[in-house]
């Protein structure tokens, strides 16, 4: 099964526009239906109401292998390895990538979680982050930061896809959470820019977060991005901690890829 979403805003209200399409055998035949729905409701967010409806009546398809009831099923958890690697740029201590992009599996999880409405994508791949994080020696006193989102396309996705990852990391390793970064700058998403102009497009986009109780600037800090491609934003990140007084900076990406 495939879906596809369009959101449309208007003064508080919100419209949204599904298209499914099942894959169904008859008499020995594969044949598709698509089903369209368009829901309304004035304050419905996507991953309240909306993602539990979404959720009941059409259950999660592995990616892989189009098991049912699994988005990621345990056969092909193997998959997803590969591309595992710790870096060592120069605006962070250690920067580690749990997979490749340009895996096939891992790919199309990413994507669905952050553009189908499917949060719950993240517990399928617990088992491959627990694998990986457990190889890292991270800080004992470290805290997840995830990079953050404007808050007009934090408002058009529903959420914030680093604060859902940097959450189960938190759950996997004990270590806590802490959002002392906001980005003031919107814009195009990186992936739509020329490798060029990747790096002044964050340029002073991030500060820290007004009225919030920020730790000891001697607490290690581990910032948490989906996927990293040149590295721009979290260098810009890591420029804006350590102004700040931050020094042990570190870095975890899902994915990398590679333009």
């Amino acid at each position: 099964m495939t879906s596809r979403a369009f959101i449309f805003e208007k003064k508080g209200e919100s419209h949204f526009l599904f298209f499914l399409r099942r894959r169904q055998e008859v008499a020995g035949k594969r044949k598709h239906k698509t089903y369209i729905f368009s829901v309304y409701h004035r304050n419905m967010k996507p991953p309240s109401l909306f993602h539990r409806l979404l959720s009941f009546f059409f259950p999660a398809e592995c990616l892989r292998c189009s098991r049912e009831d699994f988005w990621i099923c345990p056969a092909c958890q193997p998959f997803l390895r590969g591309g595992e690697r710790c870096e060592n740029p120069s605006f962070v201590k250690h920067l580690y990538i749990l997979g490749d992009y340009h895996n096939a599996l891992l790919q199309k999880a990413i994507v669905r979680f952050k553009f189908g409405f499917s949060r719950d994508v993240l517990q399928d791949l617990k088992p491959f982050f627990q694998e990986n994080l457990t190889r890292i020696p991270l800080p004992e006193e470290a805290l997840f930061c995830p990079v953050p989102l404007h808050f007009w396309r934090k408002n058009k996705r529903g959420f914030n896809q680093s604060l859902e990852i940097a959450g189960l990391f938190s759950e996997i390793t004990g270590r806590g959470v802490s959002e002392i970064l906001v980005r003031h700058k919107g814009g195009d998403p990186q992936s739509w820019l020329p490798k060029k102009e990747r790096k002044t497009h964050v340029q002073d986009a991030f500060s820290l977060k007004k009225k919030s109780l920020l730790p000891s600037r001697k607490t290690p800090i581990i910032l948490v991005d989906d996927v990293v491609a040149t590295g721009s934003t979290l260098r810009a990140c890591a420029m804006t901690l350590r102004k700040a007084g931050f020094q042990n900076i570190w870095a975890i990406a899902v994915a990398k890829s590679i333009d």
